[in-house]
């Protein structure tokens, strides 16, 4: 089975609902898992549409703000926050095959650029969905160029940015 990562501002609204919504029943439908974080919009809609959802938690108490039966992993190193938090993305690294990341604040770009890095190297597939330009230009300064295993999306085309961020790597 693939998995695919989930990252996004944790109050995502508007069209990016929907295109979430559309996409995590499209990993429904096609038996892809979707993996999340421990809190905020995408693993509360992944939970209502009854996805097969992992979240994956950095802080003792992150258990609890998954909805009861969930999937959850604890990634905690208790009285070390930030090692937790390294923990977390790291088991998430090794537990996708490719990522979907709206548009989102610190937290989702601390998040991408891991997974730009597996892009790079064609080890992962990366679909940045509803960017604005200004976001795109600025991390482009950053890398020498754009990895052909990231791609970028609009809201309305969250089927074709699903689908494709599922396909295996040549």
């Amino acid at each position: 089975m693939t998995s695919i990562f989930f990252q996004g501002d944790r109050d995502l609204s508007g069209p990016a609902v929907e295109a979430l919504r559309t996409m995590i029943t499209w990993c429904k439908d096609h038996q892809v898992r979707v993996v999340t974080g421990a809190y905020g919009a995408v693993v509360k809609l992944a939970h209502e549409i009854g996805a097969d959802v992992t979240s994956y938690g950095h802080r003792e108490q992150d258990k609890g703000k998954v909805p009861d039966g969930a999937k959850f992993v604890d990634c905690s190193i208790p009285g070390h926050q930030y090692l937790g938090w390294g923990n977390r993305l790291g088991q998430i690294l090794e537990a996708s095959s490719g990522a979907v990341f709206f548009s989102g604040r610190e937290g989702t770009l601390a998040h991408l650029f891991p997974f730009l890095e597996f892009a790079m190297k064609g080890k992962k597939r990366v679909a940045l969905v509803g960017w604005d330009n200004i976001k795109i230009e600025a991390i482009s300064v950053l890398i020498d160029q754009r990895p052909v295993a990231v791609s970028l999306f609009s809201f309305d085309q969250a089927e074709e940015a699903i689908s494709w961020v599922n396909q295996p790597l040549a």
